[in-house]
């Protein structure tokens, strides 16, 4: 599909998983190849991915979504270096360690929001440890705390 995809040599590549289920030596190769050709013909590709591993790896920008929403957009580097939103923190806080195991897993409580339901609030607001009353009013604006990084939380501060 990748190759089918690149054929055409088109403007943008919207890469959705395109390394699931992959052993990590083809998963690297995959990913090798397209940023390869990327630089060759000067296409973007738009990586959507649940491995943030990857992501730190490939992005140049990220946008971490939650129940459809965007609730967080960075430059790569800044966003791992210092995340902003609550469900960004502990996407981030998941990730293993390079310098130790841990004896539990980290996990973010709670569960999704059935999302047939309409919500006024923050739709992470239900698992979100900084959540007041507030959060379940209206839904955050997506705000520009610092220059290039926006953020979807009344809570968020730098």
């Amino acid at each position: 599909m990748i190759a089918m995809a690149l054929s055409c040599q088109p403007d943008l590549l919207v890469a959705d998983e395109p390394t699931t289920a992959l052993d990590v030596t083809i998963q690297a190769q995959i990913l090798e190849l397209m940023l390869e050709l990327q630089d060759r013909i000067g296409m973007a590709i738009q990586f959507i991915s649940h491995n943030l591993g990857v992501i730190s790896e490939l992005a140049d920008e990220i946008i971490v979504m939650y129940a459809g929403r965007i609730v967080e957009r960075a430059p790569a580097a800044r966003l791992f270096a210092l995340p902003l939103h609550p469900y960004t923190q502990g996407l981030i806080k998941t990730l293993p360690s390079i310098t130790g195991r841990e004896r539990t897993l980290p996990v973010i409580p709670g569960g999704m929001p059935n999302l047939a339901q309409v919500t006024r609030g923050c739709r992470f607001a239900d698992r979100c440890p900084r959540a007041v009353a507030e959060c379940l009013d209206a839904v955050p604006p997506l705000v520009e705390l610092e220059p290039g990084h926006d953020v979807a939380c009344i809570r968020a501060s730098v």
